[in-house]
């Protein structure tokens, strides 16, 4: 299949045939329950962090992330960051912020978890994160 990534979460909690996910969405940072029906054939998953986090570490981040704010403002700063990586080879750095687009969400997930998928202080673009993935993949 033809896989388009638009959007990544992070699954959270197996359930009776589903998964909770922890995502950021236009509501906020949530827990939503999908099917797994629904996921088989409109996600692809990978795992990045090698082991699972404890249940401490997980409601630790749970604590400090539920509920902030979508980041919409990262649209215009991911389009700038192309743009300045494109024509001066340079990061810009990450705002820091509050808020979370759904792969800020899943970088800051990462880090704080002890393995980041991306640097933290650079503004993040989603094709960064699929790419890493892809990467690990491929080894």
């Amino acid at each position: 299949r033809d896989w388009k990534p638009w959007h990544v979460a992070i699954a959270w909690e197996r359930a009776y045939q589903g998964w909770y996910l922890l995502e950021a969405t236009g509501p906020g940072v949530k827990i939503n329950y999908f099917a797994d029906l629904f996921l088989e054939y409109r996600t692809k998953s990978f795992q990045w962090l090698g082991k699972s986090p404890t249940g401490k570490q997980m409601g630790l981040f749970l604590e400090a992330n539920i509920n902030k704010a979508y980041d919409v403002a990262i649209y215009f700063w991911t389009s700038l960051a192309i743009i300045i990586r494109h024509y001066f080879n340079r990061p810009i750095p990450k705002l820091l912020d509050q808020r979370f687009s759904c792969w800020e969400l899943v970088a800051e997930f990462c880090a704080d978890m002890g393995k980041p998928i991306v640097s933290k202080y650079d503004i993040i673009i989603i094709t960064d994160l699929l790419r890493a993935l892809e990467a690990k993949i491929d080894q």
